[in-house]
């Protein structure tokens, strides 16, 4: 592209390296920053954040049900917080038994794909 290198069109258009790429794509595309069950995720991290701040909530849940109704769901959130809180997997590239049993993980290591 006009003369320059591919690694300086990457620096250019501030695209990562490959192996950066690698580091933060799984197999299938997707962003493991994005990933649910990812342990370095925003959602992982910001769950367990916000489930130790939400420590002893309970006791006020019950005395604000009254005027604030959508509390009478507190439970189900707490739940689904807990479940997010709990994201361990170390990406699908790098885990023989990744937790989201995807076919593409499978795939991919069968195939000997590295993208």
């Amino acid at each position: 592209m006009f003369g320059l290198s591919l690694d300086e069109v990457s620096e250019i258009l501030g695209i990562s390296n490959y192996e950066q790429a690698v580091k933060d794509l799984a197999p299938c595309g997707n962003d493991y920053s994005r990933c649910a069950n990812y342990e370095k995720s925003q959602i992982v991290l910001l769950s367990k954040e916000l489930n130790k701040n939400l420590k002893n909530f309970e006791n006020m849940d019950e005395k604000i049900k009254d005027f604030m109704p959508i509390f009478n769901y507190y439970e189900e959130f707490l739940a689904i917080l807990r479940h997010s809180s709990n994201g361990n997997c170390p990406g699908c590239r790098f885990s023989d038994k990744p937790t989201c049993q995807c076919s593409i993980n499978m795939c991919h290591k069968k195939e000997k794909v590295r993208y």
